[in-house]
């Protein structure tokens, strides 16, 4: 991904696992937001929304 604000929706649960990069996410019923760094991974249930913030190129992989 590159640099932006992005908001995404479900479908289905899937879990993000971040690849390289880092992720700061507003989870949904979340007002805090959340790092989540190379390596690391958090799941979103089926039909949420949620928002994404990225700093520099991030890859992930959708499950």
């Amino acid at each position: 991904m590159a640099a932006g604000d992005y908001v995404f929706g479900t479908s289905q649960k899937e879990v993000m696992a971040i690849v390289s990069g880092q992720l700061i996410v507003t989870l949904p019923s979340e007002v805090e937001l959340s790092i989540f760094k190379t390596g690391e991974s958090f799941i979103i249930l089926a039909n949420q929304e949620f928002k994404v913030t990225v700093k520099n190129n991030t890859a992930y992989l959708c499950t």
